[in-house]
């Protein structure tokens, strides 16, 4: 089985999570999440199919800034690297783009 859930996030008992759902951080699962769903809120509710929020992912890194760096360098950045990163994102969000391990 295979799910994303999110930091702080509280399953009921007895509660089943089905492969390939994912659960919004902090929310309260009291149902059944059925495979293939997006569950976030408290109480957690079905917000759309993973499918769905691939979908709006894949199409949010081909339209908004991409950073080729690791988060841990990210959070080191000062000075013109920092105001830079700020300028590209600014009035919009990005994406951390992580290389596999064969291409680095």
């Amino acid at each position: 089985m295979k799910v994303f859930i999110g930091h702080g996030t509280t399953i009921l008992c007895n509660v089943r999570i089905g492969d390939y759902a994912v659960i919004g951080a902090g929310s309260v699962v009291t149902c059944d999440v059925p495979p293939y769903a997006v569950y976030a809120g408290n109480p957690a509710r079905f917000v759309k199919t993973a499918e769905a929020f691939q979908k709006q992912h894949i199409n949010g890194c081909e339209r908004h800034p991409t950073i080729d760096r690791p988060w841990r360098e990210i959070k080191e950045l000062r000075g013109n690297e920092w105001d830079k990163l700020r300028s590209q994102l600014k009035d919009t969000y990005g994406y951390i783009i992580r290389k596999k391990k064969d291409e680095l």
